[in-house]
């Protein structure tokens, strides 16, 4: 989702098709659960036009997403990453990092 900085604007919520694929079988990722090693990587990236007008005020523009997971083995996923951009200078970039905190048995 992406939220316009301008006061009183819409956010603009769009589906992005993204294309998939395994980039690394064995990496080690360290989070506050943990080190895990051989982690299984999986980045997803993809692109959105979106026309002029369909939000209010808001110009044609390009949106983005890069989308990236590692999972442990036994564990499943240990760490998730997401980067969203705009060609639109009103539209920030977005995104979020999610960690495993806690593992038990």
């Amino acid at each position: 989702m992406y939220n316009n900085a301008e006061p009183g604007s819409q956010h603009v919520i769009e589906a992005i098709p993204v294309i998939a694929s395994i980039t690394a079988i064995n990496e080690t990722v360290t989070v506050p659960a943990g080190k895990y090693y051989n982690c299984l990587r999986i980045e997803a990236n993809g692109e959105k036009f979106i026309r002029e007008g369909k939000y209010a005020y808001q110009p044609k523009m390009t949106i983005s997403t890069n989308n990236t997971r590692w999972y442990a083995p036994g564990i499943g996923l240990v760490k998730e990453t997401q980067i969203d951009k705009s060609n639109i200078h009103m539209y920030p970039l977005g995104g979020f990092i999610k960690e495993l905190v806690r593992f038990e048995k």
